[in-house]
């Protein structure tokens, strides 16, 4: 930012077809007590693990769930090849069919990396 501070920038999105169908579920996340991790890929276990704890979260624990973009998967692909180092695509609304306004106070959120 132009006054020295760090932003993270997050967006989520969804295919585009899928957000009149509202996918969203509660669900819990789990805290393992240990994972093989290599870089680069998912984490996981080949025994069984036990949870050190668990928290059941509702759809709506996610402040961020009506601004949700609706991405077109190939369009996306095509942007990501065609500019991998720059992110110029983000309003385009080819890339992003449905884009929901997104307020001020959410866009940014400073981090202390």
């Amino acid at each position: 930012m132009e006054n020295g501070d760090v932003y993270s920038l997050y967006y989520f999105s969804i295919d585009y077809k899928a957000v009149d169908q509202q996918p969203y579920q509660s669900g819990s996340i789990y805290k393992p007590s240990a994972f093989i991790y290599k870089r680069g890929e998912e984490r996981g276990s080949r025994e069984a693990v036990r949870p050190l704890f668990k928290i059941d979260i509702d759809k709506e624990d996610f402040p961020y769930l009506s601004y949700i973009k609706g991405v077109d998967a190939e369009a996306i692909k095509q942007a990501l090849k065609n500019s991998p180092e720059e992110r110029p695509w983000l309003s385009d609304t080819v890339v992003f069919p449905i884009s929901p306004e997104i307020p001020a106070e959410l866009k940014l959120i400073e981090t202390n990396e």
